[in-house]
């Protein structure tokens, strides 16, 4: 039940578990006795946040195994190579192009919105080559079984850049967050093992 709330409001690091806890804390301020508990949830929120947009703490969160599990080269050749739209869809096109360049499928299949049909293109994948499936997998569940997708946007691994808050940083962390909870969800549920 906690997940599912969790996943309705965001995880930290999403804009929508912050704006959830900000609420919250300005609840809080406006009974006399509640106030204390107020400002320090509504700084901590910010603390947190702040926390979680350094690019070192979400590769942190994000640990080992997070990059592709090998280099697209590897992956051999492939008939079709289906890319399915989710959250990350720069950085699935991106992959996606990657790994068609490397596998030399006769067709790339994408599943889901025009956003990600102008990023396959915007990442080289000739027009040609892929075809829009339709029926978008839409869970984590459908999509688990498939070459791993760096972010849209990376947040620098080196560097001054390495410990300043950044947007990127958070969105590595709130994405590390969010799939970690996942593979417990989908653990506990046994749809992984």
């Amino acid at each position: 039940m906690f997940l599912r709330v969790l996943k309705a409001i965001g995880v930290p690091g999403s804009f929508g578990f912050l704006y959830f806890g900000l609420a919250i804390g300005i609840l809080l301020l406006i009974k006399k006795r509640t106030r204390r508990l107020g400002r320090v949830m509504l700084f901590a929120m910010v603390g947190g946040y702040l926390v979680l947009s350094v690019p070192a703490v979400g590769h942190y969160l994000a640990g080992p195994g997070t990059e592709l599990a090998a280099p697209v080269t590897s992956y051999g050749t492939f008939d079709e190579v289906f890319v399915i739209d989710g959250d990350n869809y720069r950085g699935r096109a991106f992959t996606a192009a990657q790994l068609a360049a490397a596998a030399k499928p006769h067709t790339v299949w994408f599943l889901g919105g025009i956003d990600l049909g102008y990023a396959l293109l915007a990442n080289g994948l000739p027009r040609q080559l892929w075809k829009q499936a339709p029926s978008p997998a839409r869970t984590t569940q459908t999509q688990i079984a498939i070459v791993p997708a760096p972010l849209s946007d990376e947040p620098p691994r080196s560097g001054i850049r390495l410990w300043l808050p950044s947007p990127t940083g958070l969105a590595l962390s709130q994405e590390a967050l969010y799939e970690r909870l996942a593979l417990i969800l989908y653990r506990r549920n046994g749809w992984i093992s």
